[in-house]
């Protein structure tokens, strides 16, 4: 079977030469993300790929176009959730307003590349994107909230909320990806939209669960520097884990995380302290094995759909970053170490 890493990396290469002349021209703010994911290799980059080649498609080529789209149409919401997560600490207007300006060019720029390589009947996938991805937004600063924790009563009532969040913030786009690629091979796969939603809702819950991987210089990523770690719950963002933490345990442990909201930095001892709850409450381990199952159920709906070939099975290599990534394996070292 092919090497997944060096297929990502050589369909991103093949990226970058058109995502650079897009931005060629572009303000400082504008270009700043795009240009910094440049010479790496991106997720949804391979992804397109792997679904239009195991929908047949024979020329990979063909999709790099569509994928600068994404990637743009990516950053487009990565700097005005910047505003939104306060990733990177406050902001000052000028900066508040730069990301608003350079957040509409990306989006204007991920149209333009379809425009330009005439694949304007692909254009509804970044409307579906950017909608569902600010639902899922809106329920984060509206919704999900910790001082909102009592109207979820239950474990069950609060999930129904929670992953229709991750579908939307991740999941959809992620499906997108995958099935843009079956049309580009002129085979659509429906399938393959239901096997990355699961894959994309997912990575934002795997996501949710890595913030609290103690800061480390190993724990960043372009998009996220060590020291928003823990950020979910210091700024009282109901995700799965800050609800079981908030929810579990003894009286003195639900005071003590409610404790943690609102802190604008962490100290050692806290990151240690939260991080030891998560354990003890067995809170690490709801989330990881319904982490387990959404790659599970990924798995199972893609091989029931597609015959044994090297791109279903890179597919497959894929979806399990839901739970093997450096966030999740270092917080289960941390368990072992802890237990």
């Amino acid at each position: 079977m092919p090497d997944y890493h060096a297929i990502s990396r050589e369909t991103s290469n093949e990226v970058d030469h058109v995502i650079r002349r897009y931005i060629s021209d572009s303000d400082p703010a504008t270009a700043e993300l795009p240009t910094k994911r440049l010479g790496r290799p991106r997720l949804r980059d391979v992804s397109i790929r792997l679904g239009y080649e195991v929908s047949g498609g024979k020329n990979w080529r063909e999709v790099v176009p569509l994928c600068a789209a994404f990637e743009l149409e990516n950053c487009s919401s990565y700097v005005i959730n910047w505003i939104f997560d306060q990733k990177g600490g406050p902001k000052s207007r000028q900066e508040v307003n730069n990301l608003i300006i350079a957040g509409m060019q990306l989006r204007e720029l991920s149209q333009l590349v379809l425009i330009d390589n005439k694949l304007e009947h692909l254009a509804f996938t970044i409307n579906d994107i950017q909608r569902d991805g600010y639902r899922g937004q809106y329920t984060d600063l509206n919704t999900l909230i910790a001082e909102n924790v009592r109207d979820f009563p239950s474990l069950e009532s609060f999930l129904q909320a929670y992953d229709e969040r991750c579908k939307n913030l991740s999941g959809v786009f992620h499906g997108y990806c995958l099935q843009s690629g079956s049309v580009l091979a002129n085979n659509l796969q429906p399938t393959l939209y239901t096997c990355g939603v699961l894959f994309g809702s997912g990575l934002q819950a795997s996501n949710d669960l890595g913030d609290f991987t103690p800061p480390t210089e190993d724990a960043v990523v372009i998009e996220k520097p060590y020291s928003d770690q823990f950020s979910d719950l210091r700024q009282g963002k109901l995700t799965l884990p800050v609800y079981l933490l908030l929810t579990r345990g003894s009286e003195e442990d639900k005071r003590n995380i409610a404790s943690k909201i609102g802190k604008i930095t962490f100290t050692e001892s806290d990151c240690s302290d939260v991080v030891s709850r998560l354990f003890s409450t067995d809170s690490f381990d709801e989330c990881y094995q319904r982490l387990l199952s959404k790659k599970k159920l990924a798995k199972r709906t893609l091989y029931n759909t597609f015959p044994r070939s090297d791109a279903r099975d890179l597919i497959a290599q894929m979806f399990s970053s839901i739970v093997c990534n450096k966030f999740i394996t270092n917080l289960r070292k941390a368990q072992q170490v802890t237990t």
